[in-house]
């Protein structure tokens, strides 16, 4: 606390009749209304401040000063901050969920109608006989995804789950392709019925794994209108021990046709 000061005792009106004891007690009297007075301007500007921290808190998310708080009110911050972060993370974590469920959705358009596995159709069994082919097999029916379209990857998924059969391959070249770096070099019957040549090969991603028809898939997208939720079979052929490969676009049955 300051020292007294002739400033204090400006507004005291003394009196002649006073003794020693009443001066006193009138200095004690000044004394304690100074420092109530310093104390009560001490607590405003400290209640001031931690109402300005709040408000930049509120309003600009910055957290106030801890020395601006007192105990109890720097744990409730704490425990409000850390609620907060939760949330934040929470509705962030939602928001991914939403892009990532928004994303599959786009990524696997639903059929319009269960989409019946057709046979070969005849034209293509004829030029494949043509060329000399047999062991005809179906190695999948699918429908195009988005990813099949991406021009980036340039390929074809046919994913282990989904085939029809793996006995389209040699032992020997089943295994070679178990290193992702090999490839077969293939023929292709697109479904324009245009021989022309791809790459085939496998993929692995987490535990699952995929054969792709790789390298000249876009040519074929291209040049033959190929579009995502068209349906499609791929089916395996041999000329003189090569692999080939017809690939088909399947005539989605309308409902009158059902």
């Amino acid at each position: 606390m300051d020292l007294l000061s002739l400033e204090d005792f400006k507004n005291v009106k003394s009196n002649s009749h006073w003794t020693s004891f009443d001066y006193l007690l009138e200095v004690t009297k000044v004394g304690q209304e100074k420092l109530l007075k310093r104390s009560f301007e001490t607590r405003n500007g400290e209640e001031r401040k931690r109402h300005e921290s709040y408000l930049q808190y509120f309003l600009y998310n910055v957290a106030p000063e801890p020395q601006a708080m007192c105990k109890e009110e720097n744990v409730g911050l704490i425990k409000n901050l850390n609620k907060r972060k939760r949330i934040l993370r929470e509705e962030d974590e939602e928001w991914e969920g939403l892009k990532y469920l928004k994303k599959i959705k786009k990524e696997r358009p639903a059929a319009v109608v269960p989409v019946p596995v057709t046979d070969l159709p005849e034209s293509f069994k004829q030029l494949i006989e043509n060329m000399g082919g047999s062991g005809l097999v179906l190695v999948i029916q699918k429908q195009i995804y988005f990813s099949d379209m991406s021009r980036i990857a340039s390929r074809l998924s046919m994913p282990f789950s989904q085939l029809k059969t793996h006995e389209f391959l040699t032992k020997a070249e089943a295994e070679r392709l178990k290193n992702v770096k090999n490839f077969i070099k293939a023929c292709l019957l697109e479904p324009s019925m245009k021989e022309s040549g791809i790459t085939f090969k496998r993929w692995n991603y987490g535990k699952s794994s995929s054969y792709v028809l790789n390298k000249g898939w876009n040519s074929v997208v291209e040049s033959n209108g190929l579009k995502v939720g068209d349906t499609v079979q791929v089916w395996s052929f041999r000329v003189n021990s090569e692999l080939c490969f017809a690939l088909v676009k399947v005539q989605v049955p309308t409902k009158s046709q059902q």
